[in-house]
């Protein structure tokens, strides 16, 4: 599916492969009041959305977000999510490519952004209850990126992108975030999964090492061929729909690095955050593009 927004941030239209088309109509409040479906740009149903209605939809969960049945999983869909390709985040050959940025422009990357990690990083690691605790170990972020993105065959840019989306310590400030913090013993989200926090790889190098092992990994263990392949149950397998776009359960994904990201992360988008499109691999690529423009992966 792609999705048409205005210049408000407000869903329009959504537009599938085989032109089938739905235009969301609104008020002056951006209240929905109809959903027109069109095939070959032609009319075939129009439903009225009336105040109760909408009430209701609006109340149906608690999250204000409707849950809905997914569709089929059998016939390839674009997923474009305000303008990002959610089917190919980034190719196999620039998943791989390590020769994008060494330790010194990558210290010279995060200098740039005034960035908590260009210091040296305090390492705090999690006892079998939880709790974190220092024992003297420290680290230099840009050389631990640069040595574990080269010796696992990642794109060190993946490593920095993968580590803002699950922590924003790229973007931190020098003393506004705590060493011993959560967001430092699980910076790259590495053993911080769905269903639990494994202890054992808390603490800072391991969240490197351990987070550019495991990326790489998922990419090994991905399918060689038969692309576009359905990735199912993800965005915790539920079919979301807010403001009128529809976040699937599942995503088509049509290369290797796609499939080791979404393994990594089996979010689209952080359906918690709706409204608000963030989260998940949507915010991977978003805060690419945000750093790197169009030289984005290279």
């Amino acid at each position: 599916m792609q999705y048409l927004y205005d210049s408000n941030g407000t869903m329009i239209e959504s537009i599938d492969s085989y032109n089938g088309k739905q235009v969301y109509e609104r008020d002056a409040s951006k209240r929905l009041t109809a959903i027109k479906t069109f095939n070959n740009n032609h009319l075939v149903e129009e439903k009225k959305v009336g105040v109760t209605e909408f009430e209701n939809l609006m109340t149906s969960t608690t999250d204000s977000n409707l849950i809905i049945s997914p569709m089929s999983t059998t016939v390839y869909e674009d997923t474009i999510i305000k303008g990002i390709d959610m089917n190919q985040l980034i190719s196999d050959s620039q998943f791989t490519n390590t020769s994008t940025m060494t330790s010194d422009s990558i210290q010279t990357f995060l200098e740039s952004k005034d960035s908590i990690l260009k210091d040296t990083v305090l390492i705090y690691y999690l006892d079998t209850s939880g709790k974190p605790y220092f024992k003297g170990d420290t680290i230099n972020a840009a050389s631990s990126i640069a040595s574990n993105a080269k010796s696992n065959g990642v794109n060190p840019k993946v490593v920095l992108a993968t580590l803002q989306k699950e922590s924003s310590l790229v973007t931190a400030k020098p003393g506004t975030v705590a060493y011993s913090s959560r967001r430092f013993y699980f910076a790259m989200g590495y053993g911080a999964t769905d269903s639990g926090d494994d202890y054992t790889k808390g603490g800072f190098n391991l969240q490197i090492s351990g987070g550019t092992a495991t990326l790489k990994k998922r990419y090994d263990e991905a399918p060689a061929t038969g692309y576009p392949k359905v990735f199912t149950n993800i965005n915790f397998g539920k079919t979301v729909t807010s403001n009128g776009v529809t976040y699937n359960n599942y995503v088509w994904v049509k290369n290797k690095a796609t499939y080791s990201l979404y393994k990594y992360t089996p979010h689209t988008i952080d359906t918690s955050l709706l409204p608000t499109v963030g989260g998940g691999n949507y915010l991977f690529v978003s805060i690419a593009k945000g750093w790197w423009g169009t030289n984005l992966w290279d």
